[in-house]
């Protein structure tokens, strides 16, 4: 066996040195002309995975740093006694013709079930000709090795003592640095990473299933003495797979932004900074640098405090107490696409505690931001199929089970340089929207949820996951994704009458704003509004008042006691009638005609009354001169 080994090194020492010659020239013609199409090439993958490639990290399976020596190391080919520890390192040293020295795990410390496996190491190479790492070790006839030349490799599989496959290429193992190398066999295929550079991704035909064991080994053919170490021995199985994303971690706590003020909270929070409510705009920071948008439309950096300001300077930024209105988020990137051709983002919402979402767009290399009860978080790892990997802006967590709290949403900010439209529309908790089309058909992409802002507070040992409960009003929201053009009717009331506001902004595909807002009065009658969506240009709305839904209000008005004498919503209501029924060119007589019985009715109405049906009158009035 000794002299089919020998003879095996030396014929490919002789045929690798006449190859390597012939392949230098060939790959110094080649490589000019392949500059170009990679630049190009990479110039694409760039924007299509936006810095995007996963981290795969898995189940470690065996592991050594050589600090216990070679406990877990048995020799195959009688030259154990060429090993050394040094350094806590494994270093082999040969000094004669035609030997091989290779150490494999033992059978104590190696499955042969392992499958699909990943094999890092540390290879430093001092002096020789051949340079060996193998795996799938069967025996001392059936293995993979790689064996390396010059600047060329050659990956063989040996079945029975006999090469039945091979592949060459370009390949290089530079001497006396430390390099660390990652071969894969995954199902056949083999993959192997010398200092974060692919340079084998091929298919074995012959490949039977029998991954073997990993090895580390050396050779001298004619060419000796051949001196090597390893060091860092990890392998470790694709099965289950951990896919995580390289996110840079931002603490909403930092002192860069911790006290600053966020949103308006002054106004409704003896708690104002950023540190106690700063979740969310922290987490979306930390996704926007991620794709690489790094700064802001005046050139600042993207960090929480520029983020909080912009919303803040902003008619559509935060909505209610504190709450940010993410569709805002994606005009942002939109304005800095403008400037630096960075990603725009296009939100959306997925309702429910299904991670399926989450796990899909983490494996297209796409960070999510997860909601849970009063707290926002970053996903960037998949643990399999049934936990995520986080990067939290307030907690120390790694894994979203730790938490033990529900999901009740998952929110992307997918890259795309596309549509942007958005229809959102909010208003307290006490107001009965219904949104339909013109012709009061449903909308099928029109998501109804309700949020609030929670209060923060720092313990990780309180109950609940270390926040009160609602700490603020709660906001109901109403989004439309990618709106068709047309009329959307809008019909609000409320059980008690009184003061009520909804805010209505309407993006356009390039993400421009127009914002709609509309407040007033109103009770069990409701108060309709025409929305006319257009997805190029800006959007406007009708309010459908006219004297017949006055005539509603005021029989309203009465029953609520607002009109306290039955004779004043008689006669209002009759000149109302009149309007009704009256000639175009008559309408605002009526119109005045009330305003002046309000204003003689006043001790017998409301002022809430009279605030309204003034309201009403001016906007009737607005419609009649347009």
């Amino acid at each position: 066996m000794r002299n089919l080994s020998a003879r095996f090194l030396l014929l490919n020492s002789d045929l690798l040195l006449n190859f390597t010659t012939k392949l230098g020239l060939k790959i110094s013609s080649m490589l000019k002309k392949l500059y170009k199409i990679l630049i190009i090439l990479m110039m694409f993958l760039y924007y299509a995975f936006w810095l995007s490639s996963p981290i795969h990290a898995e189940t470690i399976l065996f592991e050594d740093d050589f600090s216990s020596g070679f406990e877990k190391w048995e020799s195959v080919r009688d030259h154990f006694d060429l090993w050394s520890i040094v350094d806590n390192q494994a270093d082999v040293f040969i000094n004669t013709r035609s030997t091989l020295a290779e150490l494999v795990p033992k059978d104590l410390y190696w499955n042969p079930e392992w499958k699909n496996i990943v094999y890092d190491l540390d290879y430093k190479y001092i002096q020789g000709a051949d340079k060996n790492i193998s795996f799938g070790f069967k025996d001392v006839l059936n293995w993979y090795e790689i064996h390396f030349v010059g600047t060329s490799y050659f990956l063989s599989h040996v079945k029975d003592g006999q090469v039945v496959w091979d592949n060459t290429g370009y390949a290089h193992i530079i001497n006396n640095i430390t390099n660390h190398v990652s071969i894969s066999l995954n199902e056949g295929k083999i993959i192997v990473i010398i200092n974060d550079q692919e340079v084998i991704n091929i298919e074995d035909p012959t490949f039977d299933n029998d991954y073997g064991k990993i090895g580390i080994k050396a050779g001298a053919g004619s060419i000796y003495p051949t001196h090597a170490i390893y060091d860092n021995i990890v392998v470790k199985t694709l099965d289950n797979i951990i896919s995580k994303l390289n996110i840079t971690r931002q603490e909403q706590t930092d002192p860069s932004w911790a006290n600053d003020e966020y949103d308006s909270a002054k106004d409704w929070s003896d708690n104002f900074e950023i540190s106690r409510w700063g979740c969310l705009v922290t987490s979306i920071s930390m996704i926007m640098n991620y794709h690489g948008i790094d700064k802001m439309p005046n050139n600042e950096a993207v960090n929480p405090t520029t983020i909080n300001l912009w919303l803040k300077s902003q008619p559509d930024g935060f909505v209610g107490s504190g709450l940010i209105n993410w569709i805002a988020i994606t005009r942002l990137t939109k304005l800095i696409n403008i400037e630096s051709a960075t990603p725009k983002l296009e939100y959306k919402r997925i309702a429910g505690d299904e991670l399926t979402t989450a796990i899909a767009e983490i494996d297209a290399g796409r960070p999510v931001i997860l909601q849970i009860p009063g707290h926002f978080l970053v996903g960037d790892g998949v643990i399999e199929t049934s936990d995520l990997y986080i990067t939290d802006p307030a907690y120390s967590y790694e894994k979203f089970s730790e938490y033990q709290q529900p999901l009740l949403s998952t929110r992307t900010l997918e890259p795309t340089f596309t549509d942007l439209s958005y229809i959102h529309i909010n208003h307290d908790s006490s107001l009965n929207t219904s949104i339909v089309k013109e012709d009061r058909s449903e909308i099928n992409n029109l998501q109804f949820f309700e949020e609030y802002l929670s209060d923060f507070i720092y313990d990780e040992n309180l109950s609940g996951g270390g926040y009160t409960e609602n700490s603020s009003p709660v906001l109901q929201i109403h989004e439309i994704e990618k709106p068709e053009n047309g009329v959307y009717i809008i019909e609000v009331s409320q059980d008690s009458f009184g003061p009520f506001k909804i805010s209505i902004f309407a993006y356009t595909n390039e993400g421009e704003v127009s914002v709609l807002s509309y407040s007033g009065l109103v009770g069990q009658n409701k108060i309709q509004l025409k929305l006319t969506y257009n997805n190029e240009n800006e959007s406007h709305i009708e309010k459908g008042i006219n004297f017949q839904t006055l005539i509603n209000d005021i029989s309203e008005l009465l029953q609520q006691n607002e009109i306290k004498k039955h004779y004043v919503a008689t006669e209002l209501m009759k000149y109302a009638e009149f309007g009704k029924s009256s000639s175009s060119e008559n309408l605002l007589r009526y119109i005045d005609a009330l305003q002046q019985f309000v204003e003689w009715y006043s001790p017998q109405i409301s002022e809430a009354g009279k605030m309204y049906l003034n309201q009403r009158l001016l906007e009737i009035k607005g419609i009649i001169l347009e």
